[in-house]
């Protein structure tokens, strides 16, 4: 196929006229006309037409396609090269927006972009529900959040393996005392403590502070530092930093505040989360 038809094939497919693709690249109506039966643009007329029609012009040629080569090197290499940490963390989730929508068949960066989505308060959830795996994203102005999970052929079963363990861990942090330590902690510089802090923050007693950092312990939230003072072996403490604690907090947000307003969203009925 030469590269009047492919020109013809892709503006019949936009639906517009050989006048608007005219005056979109700068020639006139005449001149497409000539390119669609039978003719050739000029050769630096043809990025022009491939940006317009947003391929590539090998495309154009009728040659394989090799825009998509090494795009996850091209990606990395962009995401490095951004000097700000903050504008990093931002241009990824902009990424991860743009990987939902794609889900759903648009793949235009510049429509329905996440600062426009979050803009629209009334529309702060997307999420994908399939046999294949699950997504989830938070859209909103006090933050957001993304989230995937490929299925694996066991479902998400794994997740239950320390079923004991989560259980405990839900127990603890049902007792608001424990739930206001964990989250002051993770205010704090991580500096080291003892039981007093948790005494003079929360006005508990030195038994129910022991308990707390235990408790604390168990779940591997903290580090232990054995100093001598006083002729005595004295415990210290501090944060074992997790970022999980983020996660966990971000899903069980979602569970009881559940958003209305969904963006995009996929569900494709009867899908088990877990086997038996």
């Amino acid at each position: 196929m030469n590269i009047g038809l492919k020109i013809k094939e892709l503006r019949t497919k936009k639906r517009i006229t050989q006048e608007e693709l005219a005056k979109a690249v700068g020639v006139s109506t005449q001149a497409v006309s000539k390119w669609e039966n039978g003719g050739l643009p000029d050769i630096e007329l043809l990025p022009s037409i491939a940006n317009y029609f947003n391929v590539s012009t090998d495309f154009l040629f009728g040659l394989p396609s090799h825009e998509f080569d090494n795009c996850e090197q091209l990606i990395a290499k962009y995401i490095a090269a951004i000097p700000s940490k903050k504008d990093k963390y931002q241009e990824v989730l902009n990424m991860c927006w743009n990987m939902e929508k794609s889900f759903f068949g648009n793949h235009d960066v510049n429509k329905c972009t996440l600062d426009e989505t979050i803009a629209r308060k009334d529309l702060n959830h997307s999420q994908i529900v399939q046999k294949e795996g699950v997504t989830m994203m938070r859209l909103a102005e006090d933050g957001s959040f993304f989230f995937i999970a490929p299925k694996p052929e066991t479902a998400f079963n794994f997740l239950l393996n320390t079923k004991q363990k989560q259980l405990k861990a839900f127990e603890l942090l049902s007792k608001e005392d424990f739930y206001n330590v964990l989250i002051f902690l993770n205010t704090r510089d991580n500096k080291n403590f003892t039981s007093s802090l948790l005494m003079k923050e929360f006005g508990l007693s030195l038994e129910r502070s022991k308990e707390i950092i235990e408790d604390l312990r168990s779940l591997n939230l903290l580090d232990t530092t054995e100093i001598e003072l006083d002729d005595e072996i004295r415990n210290t403490y501090s944060l074992r930093n997790n970022p999980a604690i983020i996660g966990l907090l971000s899903f069980v947000d979602m569970i009881v505040n559940r958003p209305n307003g969904f963006c995009y969203n996929i569900w494709d009925g009867n899908v088990k989360y877990f086997n038996k």
